[in-house]
């Protein structure tokens, strides 16, 4: 760590004042968020990407994410999966305010959100667990997003169209 914060202060002097690694590292990586929303602003390949899903999901579930994405990459969909699809951007541990500006676009470049609806997600009554999941539907609503489900819960209580796909719901109830 100590060579690390030598090597950062002399390439970026006036963010290490005083500042642990970990600060160094995040006010770093915020600057790269930043540049990230700047270019997905912009009149570049990043603005006119376009997805044909987005999946909204916990991060418990990654693993159904993958088995999710390959199906869909096989129907010839490209998705949208934040840390699948941004890595270099989207960290877990960086996760702010820049990153709810970029989900936000990405959702507007979806043609429609999947929905993955697990234990990890929604309570019984409907209630989410995650802020992420909650924001990526709340916006997409206000997009008139079409919102597909795949409801892993089994109690009939999704308020979206289901996606039914018998192979693949199966696949998932084997891992999941």
């Amino acid at each position: 760590t100590e060579g690390y914060i030598e090597c950062v202060r002399n390439k970026y002097p006036i963010l290490v004042l005083n500042k642990s690694a970990n600060e160094v590292l995040f006010k770093n990586k915020q600057v790269l968020i930043k540049r990230k929303i700047e270019k997905i602003e912009k009149d570049t390949i990043q603005n006119k990407k376009s997805f044909d899903y987005f999946i909204s999901h916990s991060f418990m579930d990654n693993d159904l994410v993958i088995i999710i994405k390959k199906h869909f990459n096989k129907l010839n969909y490209h998705i949208y999966c934040d840390w699948l699809s941004d890595t270099d951007f989207l960290k877990r541990k960086y996760a702010g305010e820049y990153t709810k500006i970029i989900l936000k676009k990405r959702i507007e470049q979806s043609k429609k959100i999947l929905f993955l609806r697990t234990n990890n997600v929604q309570d019984e009554m409907n209630n989410y667990f995650s802020e992420w999941v909650q924001m990526e539907i709340e916006y997409a609503h206000k997009l008139n997003k079409e919102i597909e489900c795949i409801d892993l819960k089994n109690n009939s209580c999704c308020e979206f169209k289901i996606y039914e796909d018998i192979n693949l719901i199966s696949e998932l109830r084997k891992v999941g």
